[in-house]
Protein backbone atom coordinates (compact mmCIF):
# COMPACT_ATOMS: atom_id res chain seq x y z
CA UNK A 1 0.00 0.00 0.00
CA UNK A 2 3.13 2.57 1.06
CA UNK A 3 4.38 1.86 -2.26
CA UNK A 4 1.29 2.72 -4.34
CA UNK A 5 0.91 5.80 -2.00
CA UNK A 6 4.37 6.68 -2.79
CA UNK A 7 3.67 5.70 -6.65
CA UNK A 8 0.36 7.65 -7.61
CA UNK A 9 2.50 10.89 -5.69
CA UNK A 10 5.17 10.70 -8.62
CA UNK A 11 2.48 10.23 -11.01
CA UNK A 12 0.64 13.21 -9.28
CA UNK A 13 3.92 15.21 -8.99
CA UNK A 14 5.09 14.21 -12.85
CA UNK A 15 1.16 15.30 -14.43
CA UNK A 16 1.52 18.42 -12.02
CA UNK A 17 4.87 19.80 -13.75
CA UNK A 18 3.48 18.49 -17.09
CA UNK A 19 0.13 20.68 -17.59
CA UNK A 20 1.47 23.67 -15.06
CA UNK A 21 0.85 26.78 -17.40
CA UNK A 22 1.27 24.33 -20.57
CA UNK A 23 -0.14 27.25 -22.99
CA UNK A 24 2.49 29.89 -21.80
CA UNK A 25 5.35 28.10 -20.67
CA UNK A 26 7.49 27.91 -23.28
CA UNK A 27 6.19 31.43 -24.05
CA UNK A 28 5.52 30.58 -27.88
CA UNK A 29 5.64 27.86 -30.23
CA UNK A 30 8.82 26.07 -31.38
CA UNK A 31 9.08 25.87 -35.01
CA UNK A 32 7.85 22.21 -35.67
CA UNK A 33 5.02 23.01 -33.36
CA UNK A 34 3.91 25.92 -35.63
CA UNK A 35 3.77 23.73 -38.61
CA UNK A 36 2.26 20.48 -37.38
CA UNK A 37 -0.41 22.44 -35.50
CA UNK A 38 -1.41 24.01 -38.53
CA UNK A 39 -1.16 21.08 -40.64
CA UNK A 40 -3.58 19.26 -37.67
CA UNK A 41 -6.06 22.01 -37.78
CA UNK A 42 -6.27 22.13 -41.89
CA UNK A 43 -7.06 18.28 -41.97
CA UNK A 44 -9.48 18.43 -39.28
CA UNK A 45 -11.23 21.25 -41.21
CA UNK A 46 -10.32 19.75 -44.99
CA UNK A 47 -9.16 16.53 -44.66
CA UNK A 48 -6.31 17.71 -46.40
CA UNK A 49 -3.05 18.97 -45.11
CA UNK A 50 -1.87 22.67 -45.95
CA UNK A 51 -0.12 21.89 -49.68
CA UNK A 52 -4.23 20.10 -51.04
CA UNK A 53 -2.36 16.28 -50.10
CA UNK A 54 -5.11 13.78 -48.58
CA UNK A 55 -1.89 11.13 -47.76
CA UNK A 56 -1.90 11.32 -43.88
CA UNK A 57 1.03 9.26 -43.67
CA UNK A 58 2.79 11.86 -45.31
CA UNK A 59 2.81 15.00 -44.19
CA UNK A 60 5.35 17.82 -45.86
CA UNK A 61 6.60 20.13 -43.84
CA UNK A 62 9.05 23.18 -44.84
CA UNK A 63 12.43 21.41 -46.18
CA UNK A 64 11.33 17.84 -44.67
CA UNK A 65 8.34 15.47 -44.09
CA UNK A 66 6.94 14.98 -40.71
CA UNK A 67 6.24 11.46 -39.33
CA UNK A 68 2.91 11.79 -39.19
CA UNK A 69 1.62 10.03 -35.69
CA UNK A 70 2.44 12.96 -33.71
CA UNK A 71 0.20 16.02 -35.89
CA UNK A 72 -2.79 13.49 -36.41
CA UNK A 73 -3.00 12.43 -32.19
CA UNK A 74 -3.34 16.99 -32.11
CA UNK A 75 -6.59 16.51 -34.62
CA UNK A 76 -8.75 15.68 -31.80
CA UNK A 77 -7.34 17.92 -28.99
CA UNK A 78 -7.57 21.05 -31.14
CA UNK A 79 -11.00 20.12 -31.98
CA UNK A 80 -11.55 20.60 -28.26
CA UNK A 81 -9.55 23.35 -27.08
CA UNK A 82 -9.18 25.19 -30.73
CA UNK A 83 -6.27 25.88 -32.61
CA UNK A 84 -3.80 27.31 -29.15
CA UNK A 85 -0.43 26.12 -28.00
CA UNK A 86 -2.02 23.95 -24.94
CA UNK A 87 -4.49 21.97 -27.55
CA UNK A 88 -0.81 21.13 -29.90
CA UNK A 89 1.07 20.93 -26.53
CA UNK A 90 -2.13 18.67 -24.85
CA UNK A 91 -1.51 15.11 -26.19
CA UNK A 92 2.35 15.03 -25.74
CA UNK A 93 2.07 15.99 -21.86
CA UNK A 94 0.04 13.74 -21.40
CA UNK A 95 1.51 10.43 -22.91
CA UNK A 96 4.16 11.56 -21.23
CA UNK A 97 2.81 10.89 -17.79
CA UNK A 98 2.02 7.64 -19.28
CA UNK A 99 5.59 7.03 -20.05
CA UNK A 100 6.33 7.72 -16.15
CA UNK A 101 3.96 4.75 -15.39
CA UNK A 102 5.48 2.46 -17.99
CA UNK A 103 9.29 3.66 -16.73
CA UNK A 104 8.20 2.07 -13.17
CA UNK A 105 6.53 -0.98 -14.51
CA UNK A 106 9.53 -2.30 -16.82
CA UNK A 107 11.69 -1.27 -13.87
CA UNK A 108 9.54 -3.77 -11.49
CA UNK A 109 9.62 -6.30 -14.28
CA UNK A 110 13.62 -5.78 -14.73
CA UNK A 111 14.97 -5.39 -11.10
CA UNK A 112 11.92 -6.64 -8.80
CA UNK A 113 12.98 -3.89 -6.77
CA UNK A 114 10.40 -1.26 -5.45
CA UNK A 115 12.96 1.25 -4.52
CA UNK A 116 14.37 0.81 -8.04
CA UNK A 117 11.44 1.39 -9.63
CA UNK A 118 10.38 4.41 -7.52
CA UNK A 119 13.17 6.41 -8.04
CA UNK A 120 13.65 5.76 -12.00
CA UNK A 121 10.07 7.33 -12.43
CA UNK A 122 10.78 10.13 -9.71
CA UNK A 123 14.00 10.65 -11.56
CA UNK A 124 11.77 10.87 -15.02
CA UNK A 125 9.07 13.23 -13.63
CA UNK A 126 11.50 16.00 -12.77
CA UNK A 127 14.02 15.41 -14.93
CA UNK A 128 15.64 18.38 -16.82
CA UNK A 129 15.69 16.13 -19.77
CA UNK A 130 12.18 14.88 -19.47
CA UNK A 131 10.23 17.69 -18.45
CA UNK A 132 11.27 20.29 -20.97
CA UNK A 133 10.40 17.22 -23.72
CA UNK A 134 7.13 16.31 -22.83
CA UNK A 135 5.88 20.12 -22.25
CA UNK A 136 6.34 20.84 -25.70
CA UNK A 137 4.69 19.03 -29.02
CA UNK A 138 7.99 17.23 -29.70
CA UNK A 139 8.42 13.58 -31.59
CA UNK A 140 11.37 12.82 -29.89
CA UNK A 141 9.02 12.81 -26.64
CA UNK A 142 5.99 10.61 -28.21
CA UNK A 143 8.33 8.22 -28.95
CA UNK A 144 9.76 7.40 -25.93
CA UNK A 145 6.24 7.02 -25.26
CA UNK A 146 5.47 4.49 -28.02
CA UNK A 147 8.75 2.46 -27.48
CA UNK A 148 7.98 2.24 -23.30
CA UNK A 149 4.73 1.47 -23.82
CA UNK A 150 5.53 -1.69 -26.92
CA UNK A 151 7.94 -2.79 -24.10
CA UNK A 152 6.42 -3.17 -21.11
CA UNK A 153 4.09 -5.21 -23.28
CA UNK A 154 6.50 -7.42 -25.16
CA UNK A 155 7.78 -7.97 -21.27
CA UNK A 156 4.18 -9.04 -20.20
CA UNK A 157 3.91 -11.20 -23.28
CA UNK A 158 6.80 -12.67 -22.45
CA UNK A 159 5.92 -13.53 -19.48
CA UNK A 160 2.79 -14.99 -20.36
CA UNK A 161 3.42 -16.39 -23.75
CA UNK A 162 -0.15 -14.71 -24.63
CA UNK A 163 -0.03 -14.22 -28.61
CA UNK A 164 -2.50 -11.21 -28.34
CA UNK A 165 0.30 -9.42 -26.27
CA UNK A 166 2.68 -9.80 -28.50
CA UNK A 167 0.50 -8.86 -31.56
CA UNK A 168 -0.02 -5.26 -29.70
CA UNK A 169 3.05 -4.94 -28.51
CA UNK A 170 4.74 -5.11 -32.35
CA UNK A 171 1.79 -3.11 -33.47
CA UNK A 172 2.99 -0.33 -30.88
CA UNK A 173 6.17 -1.35 -32.11
CA UNK A 174 5.51 -0.24 -35.77
CA UNK A 175 3.87 2.45 -34.86
CA UNK A 176 6.89 4.25 -33.28
CA UNK A 177 8.59 4.54 -36.57
CA UNK A 178 5.78 6.88 -37.52
CA UNK A 179 6.55 9.05 -34.77
CA UNK A 180 9.88 9.91 -35.17
CA UNK A 181 13.23 9.51 -37.72
CA UNK A 182 15.34 7.96 -35.38
CA UNK A 183 12.87 5.32 -34.75
CA UNK A 184 13.18 3.90 -38.32
CA UNK A 185 16.44 2.85 -37.02
CA UNK A 186 16.71 2.35 -33.13
CA UNK A 187 13.52 0.38 -32.83
CA UNK A 188 14.73 -2.59 -35.20
CA UNK A 189 18.29 -2.66 -32.91
CA UNK A 190 16.00 -2.63 -30.01
CA UNK A 191 14.33 -5.54 -30.72
CA UNK A 192 17.31 -6.95 -31.28
CA UNK A 193 18.55 -6.74 -27.66
CA UNK A 194 15.51 -7.45 -26.15
CA UNK A 195 14.21 -10.37 -27.72
CA UNK A 196 18.01 -12.13 -27.10
CA UNK A 197 17.19 -10.60 -23.69
CA UNK A 198 13.96 -11.93 -22.93
CA UNK A 199 15.03 -14.97 -24.74
CA UNK A 200 12.46 -14.84 -27.06
CA UNK A 201 13.86 -16.80 -30.15
CA UNK A 202 13.16 -20.34 -28.04
CA UNK A 203 8.69 -19.12 -28.81
CA UNK A 204 8.82 -19.28 -32.36
CA UNK A 205 5.22 -19.31 -32.93
CA UNK A 206 4.74 -16.06 -31.12
CA UNK A 207 8.33 -14.84 -32.28
CA UNK A 208 7.01 -15.39 -35.92
CA UNK A 209 4.02 -13.42 -35.76
CA UNK A 210 5.43 -10.41 -34.20
CA UNK A 211 8.14 -10.23 -36.46
CA UNK A 212 5.33 -10.30 -39.09
CA UNK A 213 3.33 -7.66 -37.76
CA UNK A 214 6.32 -5.35 -37.00
CA UNK A 215 7.77 -6.11 -40.63
CA UNK A 216 4.58 -5.00 -42.48
CA UNK A 217 4.25 -1.91 -40.34
CA UNK A 218 7.97 -1.27 -41.41
CA UNK A 219 7.80 -1.80 -45.05
CA UNK A 220 4.89 0.21 -45.16
CA UNK A 221 7.09 3.33 -43.41
CA UNK A 222 9.95 2.18 -45.93
CA UNK A 223 7.34 2.63 -49.03
CA UNK A 224 6.30 6.01 -47.69
CA UNK A 225 9.43 7.43 -47.23
CA UNK A 226 10.95 6.17 -50.54
CA UNK A 227 8.21 8.28 -52.21
CA UNK A 228 9.48 11.86 -51.09
CA UNK A 229 13.01 13.27 -50.95
CA UNK A 230 14.35 13.56 -47.71
CA UNK A 231 16.02 16.41 -48.81
CA UNK A 232 16.27 17.02 -44.60
CA UNK A 233 19.15 13.80 -44.11
CA UNK A 234 21.35 15.23 -46.56
CA UNK A 235 21.39 18.75 -45.08
CA UNK A 236 22.05 17.32 -41.17
CA UNK A 237 24.91 14.16 -41.96
CA UNK A 238 28.05 14.65 -41.10
CA UNK A 239 28.11 13.30 -44.85
CA UNK A 240 27.29 16.53 -46.44
CA UNK A 241 29.92 18.82 -43.85
CA UNK A 242 27.95 22.87 -44.59
CA UNK A 243 32.02 24.05 -45.60
CA UNK A 244 31.61 21.52 -48.39
CA UNK A 245 35.03 19.51 -47.39
CA UNK A 246 37.46 22.46 -47.35
CA UNK A 247 38.53 22.12 -43.34
CA UNK A 248 40.29 18.57 -44.99
CA UNK A 249 41.60 19.82 -48.35
CA UNK A 250 42.97 22.79 -45.92
CA UNK A 251 44.07 20.90 -43.37
CA UNK A 252 46.55 18.66 -46.10
CA UNK A 253 47.19 22.09 -47.58
CA UNK A 254 48.40 23.23 -43.38
CA UNK A 255 50.73 19.88 -43.55
CA UNK A 256 52.18 19.71 -46.96
CA UNK A 257 53.47 23.38 -46.17
CA UNK A 258 55.33 22.64 -43.36
CA UNK A 259 57.31 19.52 -44.84
CA UNK A 260 55.02 16.38 -45.09
CA UNK A 261 54.97 15.12 -48.38
CA UNK A 262 50.99 14.90 -49.83
CA UNK A 263 51.14 10.92 -50.60
CA UNK A 264 52.08 10.54 -46.69
CA UNK A 265 49.15 12.69 -45.66
CA UNK A 266 46.52 11.31 -47.99
CA UNK A 267 46.78 8.04 -46.47
CA UNK A 268 46.54 9.31 -42.81
CA UNK A 269 44.16 12.42 -43.13
CA UNK A 270 41.12 12.32 -45.47
CA UNK A 271 37.28 12.35 -45.70
CA UNK A 272 36.93 8.89 -44.09
CA UNK A 273 39.38 10.03 -40.81
CA UNK A 274 37.57 13.66 -41.01
CA UNK A 275 34.07 11.07 -40.39
CA UNK A 276 35.68 9.16 -37.98
CA UNK A 277 36.96 12.11 -35.64
CA UNK A 278 33.58 13.91 -36.40
CA UNK A 279 31.30 10.76 -35.55
CA UNK A 280 33.46 9.32 -32.57
CA UNK A 281 33.35 13.13 -31.14
CA UNK A 282 29.41 13.46 -31.30
CA UNK A 283 29.05 9.72 -29.75
CA UNK A 284 31.61 9.97 -27.16
CA UNK A 285 29.90 13.66 -26.04
CA UNK A 286 26.50 12.59 -25.11
CA UNK A 287 28.13 10.17 -21.82
CA UNK A 288 30.34 13.59 -21.07
CA UNK A 289 29.66 15.00 -17.77
CA UNK A 290 29.23 18.00 -19.97
CA UNK A 291 25.90 16.58 -21.51
CA UNK A 292 24.79 14.46 -18.08
CA UNK A 293 25.54 17.14 -15.55
CA UNK A 294 26.80 20.47 -16.47
CA UNK A 295 26.03 21.61 -19.54
CA UNK A 296 23.11 19.85 -20.77
CA UNK A 297 21.49 20.13 -24.12
CA UNK A 298 22.79 21.94 -26.60
CA UNK A 299 19.61 23.60 -28.56
CA UNK A 300 16.94 25.66 -26.49
CA UNK A 301 14.58 25.67 -29.47
CA UNK A 302 13.52 22.29 -27.42
CA UNK A 303 12.83 23.54 -24.27
CA UNK A 304 15.87 23.13 -23.05
CA UNK A 305 17.44 25.67 -20.71
CA UNK A 306 21.19 25.90 -20.88
CA UNK A 307 23.56 25.24 -17.58
CA UNK A 308 21.40 21.83 -16.69
CA UNK A 309 22.82 18.82 -17.54
CA UNK A 310 20.14 16.15 -18.99
CA UNK A 311 20.78 13.32 -16.11
CA UNK A 312 21.73 15.80 -13.41
CA UNK A 313 24.45 15.42 -10.63
CA UNK A 314 22.63 12.28 -8.57
CA UNK A 315 21.15 10.50 -11.72
CA UNK A 316 24.82 10.60 -12.91
CA UNK A 317 26.30 9.39 -9.58
CA UNK A 318 23.96 6.42 -9.97
CA UNK A 319 24.63 5.68 -13.25
CA UNK A 320 28.40 5.70 -12.48
CA UNK A 321 28.18 3.06 -9.58
CA UNK A 322 26.57 0.90 -12.00
CA UNK A 323 29.05 1.02 -14.43
CA UNK A 324 31.05 0.29 -10.75
CA UNK A 325 29.53 -2.60 -9.58
CA UNK A 326 29.05 -4.36 -13.32
CA UNK A 327 32.65 -4.07 -13.54
CA UNK A 328 32.67 -5.70 -10.40
CA UNK A 329 30.49 -8.33 -10.80
CA UNK A 330 28.86 -7.13 -8.10
CA UNK A 331 25.65 -7.81 -9.81
CA UNK A 332 25.31 -11.25 -11.06
CA UNK A 333 21.85 -11.53 -10.87
CA UNK A 334 21.05 -8.63 -12.09
CA UNK A 335 23.64 -8.71 -14.58
CA UNK A 336 21.82 -9.45 -18.20
CA UNK A 337 19.26 -6.99 -17.22
CA UNK A 338 22.19 -4.08 -16.83
CA UNK A 339 23.76 -5.41 -19.97
CA UNK A 340 19.98 -4.93 -21.74
CA UNK A 341 19.55 -1.50 -20.35
CA UNK A 342 23.53 -0.50 -21.25
CA UNK A 343 23.84 -1.82 -24.53
CA UNK A 344 20.43 -0.02 -24.98
CA UNK A 345 21.80 3.40 -24.33
CA UNK A 346 24.82 2.39 -26.22
CA UNK A 347 23.02 2.56 -29.48
CA UNK A 348 20.79 5.35 -29.11
CA UNK A 349 23.77 8.47 -29.80
CA UNK A 350 24.86 6.43 -32.62
CA UNK A 351 22.08 7.74 -35.45
CA UNK A 352 22.42 11.24 -33.91
CA UNK A 353 26.11 10.96 -34.27
CA UNK A 354 26.03 11.17 -38.10
CA UNK A 355 24.11 14.91 -37.88
CA UNK A 356 25.93 17.96 -37.51
CA UNK A 357 25.99 19.20 -34.15
CA UNK A 358 26.15 17.72 -30.27
CA UNK A 359 24.36 17.67 -27.27
CA UNK A 360 21.48 17.36 -29.05
CA UNK A 361 18.78 16.34 -26.14
CA UNK A 362 15.78 15.34 -28.54
CA UNK A 363 17.99 12.97 -30.68
CA UNK A 364 18.82 10.33 -27.82
CA UNK A 365 15.45 10.73 -26.24
CA UNK A 366 15.08 7.23 -26.86
CA UNK A 367 17.53 6.29 -24.42
CA UNK A 368 16.22 8.39 -21.58
CA UNK A 369 13.98 6.05 -19.30
CA UNK A 370 16.73 3.18 -19.64
CA UNK A 371 19.19 5.64 -18.41
CA UNK A 372 17.02 6.41 -15.12
CA UNK A 373 16.89 3.32 -14.09
CA UNK A 374 20.46 2.37 -14.45
CA UNK A 375 20.70 5.24 -12.15
CA UNK A 376 18.32 4.05 -9.86
CA UNK A 377 19.81 0.61 -9.66
CA UNK A 378 23.15 1.99 -8.97
CA UNK A 379 22.20 4.60 -5.89
CA UNK A 380 19.75 1.24 -4.80
CA UNK A 381 22.48 -1.28 -5.07
CA UNK A 382 25.42 1.44 -3.59
CA UNK A 383 23.31 2.02 -0.59
CA UNK A 384 22.54 -1.83 0.74
CA UNK A 385 25.97 -2.13 0.15
CA UNK A 386 26.64 0.59 2.62
CA UNK A 387 27.79 0.05 6.59
CA UNK A 388 24.31 0.72 8.02
CA UNK A 389 25.93 3.65 10.61
CA UNK A 390 26.37 5.48 7.42
CA UNK A 391 23.16 4.77 5.25
CA UNK A 392 21.15 7.25 7.28
CA UNK A 393 23.65 9.99 6.60
CA UNK A 394 24.04 9.06 3.04
CA UNK A 395 20.68 9.01 2.29
CA UNK A 396 19.85 12.32 3.98
CA UNK A 397 22.67 13.82 2.48
CA UNK A 398 21.55 12.50 -1.00
CA UNK A 399 17.81 13.72 -0.72
CA UNK A 400 18.92 17.22 0.32
CA UNK A 401 21.44 17.25 -2.83
CA UNK A 402 18.84 16.24 -4.91
CA UNK A 403 15.80 17.94 -3.69
CA UNK A 404 18.30 21.41 -3.78
CA UNK A 405 19.06 20.83 -7.53
CA UNK A 406 15.54 20.18 -8.60
CA UNK A 407 14.23 23.32 -7.09
CA UNK A 408 16.49 25.29 -8.25
CA UNK A 409 16.29 23.67 -12.11
CA UNK A 410 12.35 24.15 -11.73
CA UNK A 411 12.35 27.80 -10.47
CA UNK A 412 14.94 29.05 -13.67
CA UNK A 413 12.19 26.43 -15.66
CA UNK A 414 8.75 28.27 -14.56
CA UNK A 415 10.17 31.56 -13.75
CA UNK A 416 13.07 32.61 -15.39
Amino acid sequence: MRIKIFLIFILILGAFLRFYKLGSIPNSYTPDELAQGYTAYSILNTGKDEWGSSNWLSLRSFGDYKPPLQTLLMIPSIKIFGLTPFAVRFPNALLSVFTLFFTYLISKILFKNDSVSLISTLFMAISPWALPLSRIALEANLVIFMVSFSTFLFFKANQNKSLPLFALSAIIFGMSVFTYHSAKIFTPIFLILLIINQKTFYYKKYLSIFIIIFGLFYLLNFYQSNQIKLNRTGDIAIFNPTDKWSYVSNSQYEITQNGLPYTIVKPFYNKLVYLYETFSHNYLSYFSPQFLVTQGAGETTYGMIPGYGVLGLIPTIGLFFSVFFLIRSTVDKDKRNLYFLFATILIAPLITSIAKGQYSGNRVSLMMPFIQIISAFGLCLFFKTMPSKLKVFFLITLVAIFTFLNFTFLIRYFYQ
